[in-house]
């Protein structure tokens, strides 16, 4: 297929102010592609009504710095024809994008965690290579959340590159840039440990039936604040987790990973943090076993 005869449109639109168009996307010769942000500066005074640079289309103001904001990309085919892709796994073919955030050195902090597939993909041996094929006339689209704290550290105050891609072959995408003025304050947030039982029908006096839930899934927001992101991350071995966050009220939801639609497995507590302090909460989840 003629790589002129179709057209790519994709557009990641961040919560923030100001706007920016990636001028060097990575897409072979013909493809038209297209980044956009809404929001490429964060933290720093109030925001302020000040001229739009004509030369980098970015709004000289900020806003207090969120734990994340929403990315969204779409891929739109336009030709005569379908377009066909491989993806290296099923999860790869499911949401067809990947995010990955960069810091001014190039160093990769981040990159997208998948979705819950729409379709059962145990079948499909682990690595293998999955073809997906856009319709024409047809668009996929695949909207993130964004993290600005990453493994509990809030990121330094710095400019960093976020890149939206197809996960694939062939491989093209974009990048653009934002700022962080200031960072999060780290002496305040949540901690706490994410437990599951019973781990067997049958209790025995003496012997825990409960033990931590390794990489459980932890997604929180702020109770108080308008249209508040949640912001997803994911505890370690031990089912620990600690995020840093202002005081205020938050929601905080633990999930046992693999259990996110099922009526266990799952537990949500509202969490008060006061300044200077990282409050401790330890959830007790419901495995389903009888």
């Amino acid at each position: 297929m003629n790589p002129r005869s179709f057209l790519l449109a994709c557009a990641l639109m961040a919560a923030g102010l100001g706007s920016l168009v990636a001028a060097d996307p990575i897409a072979p010769s013909g493809v038209t592609l297209t980044l956009s942000t809404s929001g490429v500066v964060f933290g720093g005074p109030p925001p302020t009504a000040v001229p739009v640079s004509a030369a980098a289309g970015v709004r000289n103001s900020a806003v207090a710095v969120p734990p994340s904001f929403t990315a969204a990309i779409s891929l739109w085919n336009q030709s005569a024809n379908d377009l066909a892709f491989m993806f290296p796994s099923a999860v790869s073919a499911e949401r067809h994008f990947v995010f990955s955030l960069f810091d001014s050195s190039g160093a990769l902090l981040w990159r997208s965690i998948p979705a819950t597939p729409a379709v059962p993909t145990a079948t499909i041996a682990p690595g293998a290579v999955v073809q997906g094929v856009l319709l024409r006339g047809a668009t996929w689209k695949w909207t993130q959340v964004v993290p600005l704290i990453i493994d509990g550290k809030p990121l330094a105050a710095g400019t960093y590159a976020l890149e939206g891609s197809i996960d694939g072959t062939p491989v093209f995408g974009s990048r653009a840039a934002f700022q962080i003025l200031e960072s999060l304050p780290t002496g305040s947030g949540v901690k706490g440990t994410v437990l599951a039982g019973p781990v067997s029908p049958v209790a025995r006096p003496g012997v825990p039936n409960e033990k931590p839930v390794p990489k459980a899934i932890i997604r929180y927001f702020n109770a108080i604040a308008a249209n508040a992101v949640v912001t997803t991350i994911m505890a370690d071995e031990q089912g620990r987790f600690q995020f840093a966050a202002p005081p205020g009220q938050y929601v905080v939801t633990a999930i046992i990973p693999g259990d996110e639609n099922t009526p266990f497995g799952h537990g949500t507590k509202t969490i008060p943090v006061t300044a200077d302090h990282f409050t401790e909460v330890t959830f007790h989840l419901d495995t389903g076993i009888r």
